[in-house]
Parts: structure tokens; sequence; C-alpha cells
């Protein structure tokens, strides 16, 4: 079995080895593993060849990587016993997906294995496809008002700090129109890391329109710090952790990450992104770090809890599920579920921005799925966290955060006749009066 060369095709096999401490955080892996003499190694190349086993991520030595983890770990004393995940990340690259997952199969039984997974690289199909379609003639954004039916936005912008201010954003996906004229105040011109990709612009839009517009399509924290931004795929899009791990050391405690991505391997169902171990991993770093993560639940019409590594491994990021609109909520058709799901919040008739091309500045749509739930989640942490610093001079912990935001005492509840898990919608009005 031969490796191809590298292409959008491929599929890297990701594996994380138990500690070694006559290994090093280097390329070439393989070479220590033929100096183990490992019986089970030569009957793996016997099989597949040459494996070539390499540093997952490379940009970062070693030694910055267990920085990272060890600041972790002085912010959070749990995440002490996750020093030395990042360094025992490796990948085997070049294979398509059917030889890839043979020899994930295979290192599966490894005694040196902890865990394997399999990436490929991201295609517009495994991108969420909650892209905005239809354009709004009229706008409606009861999502913003009172409860049962909204998240009480409008009544947190009369409490001090309540519209996001000094709070940061950092949305990651793959296209935005950064000039609309809905966010525009926000002055950012480019993504953190990777580029553009022309067909995402509505989407992007959309979800930047829903956190922080202002003007005809107004968002849930319009008044949030300059310093927010949008981050993007590498070029290498089997690299998908690497812009949360390169965002550890730019983002503070109380920022907030929203991602609006899902796995979607060609063999499953749509899933939240931290499917993928390498994202997982460096979800858990970040939020070990201080960084809220908001995640959309993907619109898999899975209940997680099938989902072991993401039922159970929990990443700390907030999972967010779509409903239906204005009351009495359901799941929404396609939305994920599950215990594992935190919050829920409007999957359709929300009314935002959207930009079809460069230069289509003005649009607005209807927008939809868990994508604008999450979106609407991520708005509501960012001005629950700015009414929270007003008030008391510093900010929620990831951990608080979540805490409140998927309380069912201060928040909306599904409908009585909602027969799964998928959490709570958020009530800004009473979290800001009664929980903080």
């Amino acid at each position: 079995m031969k490796k191809s060369s590298i292409s959008d095709s491929s599929t890297n096999v990701v594996v994380r080895f138990r500690t070694n401490p006559d290994w090093q955080y280097e390329d070439n892996l393989h070479l220590k593993l033929k100096e183990f003499k490992s019986d089970f190694w030569r009957l793996l190349c016997t099989k597949f060849g040459d494996l070539s086993v390499e540093r997952l991520f490379k940009e970062q030595t070693a030694v910055e990587l267990l920085n990272l983890e060890k600041r972790a770990a002085d912010l959070n004393p749990d995440a002490k016993s996750r020093i030395g995940t990042f360094t025992s990340l490796f990948s085997i690259r070049g294979y398509d997906e059917s030889e890839a997952n043979a020899i994930a199969e295979m290192l599966a039984d490894w005694e040196l294995v902890e865990e394997v997974d399999m990436e490929s690289f991201l295609s517009d199909d495994e991108e969420i496809n909650d892209c905005p379609i239809v354009t709004a003639q009229q706008k409606n954004q009861k999502y913003l008002g009172e409860a049962p039916g909204g998240v009480e936005a409008k009544f947190a912008w009369s409490i001090p700090g309540g519209r996001g201010a000094n709070q940061t954003l950092v949305d990651y996906e793959t296209g935005w129109t950064l000039d609309h004229d809905s966010f525009k105040h926000l002055g950012i011109t480019k993504p953190f890391c990777g580029g553009v990709k022309e067909i995402k612009r509505p989407h992007g839009t959309a979800v930047l329109g829903i956190c922080a517009g202002k003007g005809a399509s107004k968002g849930i924290a319009p008044d949030i710090d300059l310093d927010s931004g949008v981050t993007s795929m590498y070029p290498d899009s089997l690299k998908k952790a690497k812009p949360i791990v390169d965002l550890a050391g730019r983002l503070e405690k109380g920022d907030i990450l929203l991602i609006e991505l899902e796995s979607r391997r060609l063999s499953q169902k749509k899933l939240p992104f931290e499917d993928y171990l390498s994202v997982r991993t460096a979800i858990r770093n970040i939020v070990d770090l201080g960084v809220i993560v908001v995640e959309a639940a993907g619109n898999g019409s899975q209940n997680l809890k099938g989902y072991p590594h993401i039922h159970a491994c929990d990443s700390g990021a907030i999972i967010v599920a779509a409903s239906n609109a204005y009351g009495e909520y359901c799941r929404h058709t396609g939305s994920n579920f599950g215990s594992r799901v935190n919050c829920f919040a409007w999957g359709e008739e929300v009314y935002t921005a959207v930009s079809y091309n460069e230069g289509d500045t003005s649009s607005y749509c209807i927008f939809d799925g868990t994508s604008s739930a999450a979106a609407i989640v991520a708005g509501c942490a960012l001005s629950l966290q700015g009414a929270y610093e007003a008030k008391h001079k510093e900010r929620l912990c990831p951990a608080k955060m979540r805490s409140l935001l998927s309380d069912p005492i201060h928040n909306t509840c599904p409908d009585e006749s909602c027969t799964v898990d998928m959490g709570v919608m958020p009530n800004l009005r009473n979290l800001i009066l009664n929980a903080i």
C-alpha cells in the first residue's frame, strides 16, 4: 500500500502516544520507533510500507506547547493532568481515506497508542451549511426581546456593560465580508490566519451580524472590543486545530471563541467540530487558559450520547443546539442534541446581515440552524461578560459562564413536549438581575 501525494483527498492519521520519556516532540518519530524494535511497528510497516510519523503541531516547539499547558495548569489545577497532551500528538499523512482507516484501526490495538483519529481536508460540504439564502424584506429580531420568546438582549443593553463593552470575540470559520455595514465599526480587515472562502461569505457575515451588528441588523453585543476578529482555516486544512492553538497565545481570560464549523466524516453524520481529537485537545487547553468557547452542536440529528469521545470527554466548550422560533421550544429539525448540549437558541427566522460577494455590504437575510443558535449564545456570553465585568471589575471563567448560561433556574427551558436533551436558552434579564 503506497503513500499518496498530499492533496485535497488526503487523510491525516492522528495518533496520541502514551508518554515515553525517551521520546522528544520532534519529527521522524518513526526512526525512534524502529530503534524501539517493536514487533507491532515492524508488522505495521510490513503491511503499509514505511510510515512517516511527524509532529502534529509543527509551528510551535515542544517548549512552547508545554508552556501553554503549564500556563493553563497555573490557572486551573485540574489542567495539571493534561500537561503533555499536545506533545503526545503525531500524524501520519498522505493516505486516502480507506488506507488511513486501515492504519488507524491497526494502530488502535497497539499498547503504546492512547487514541487514534483521522482528519481529512475540510471540504465545502464538511462546513456548516446553514447558508442564508432567503433575502429578508422585513426586519424581525424578536429573539432580542423579552423571554420566553427572546434572550432579553434589549434589557441587557440598559445595564452597564450589557452591550458587550470591552469584550473580545473571535469567530472561527472560513468566510465573511468584513466591511459589511452591520459590523464595519469593529475594524476587522483580515482573518488572524487563513483566507476568505468566497462561497462562505454569507455564513460568516450572518454570524457576525448576530453577535455584534449595528444599524439595520442589531447584534446582541454591538459594543465589543476592536481587538475582536475572525480566524480561518490554514491553507493546509488538515491542521484543523492549529488556529485554536495559535489563539491560545493571543486571547485572554474571559474572551469568547465561537466555533462555527462541524465535523462531517464521510462515514458519519455531522457532529460538533470537537469530534476531531486534535480540535478537542486544543479546545480543552484554551478553555483551561480561561477562554470561553461556544461551539455549534452541528446539524446531524444525532444524540451526542452515542459518541463517547464527545459525550464523556468534556472539552469545556458550551455546546449549542437549535430550536424553533418564538416559544414553546423544541429541537429544530436537524440539530444534534443530548445531555452534552448546554444551551439552545433560535434555529430559524433569525434576521441578520448577509453578503453574497465581495462588495456586497448592505444585504440582510433570514438565517437558521445551529449556526444562528450558536451565534446567539455567543452574543449572550459577550453581553453577560460585559455586565459582570462592569459590576465586579473581573471576568467570569469558562466554567462559571457555562454554569450560568445552562442553569435551568434562570434561563428558558424547552417546552414540556420536548423529549430530547437540548439545554436551555439564555435569559439575560434573569441572569443579570439574579445570578451575577
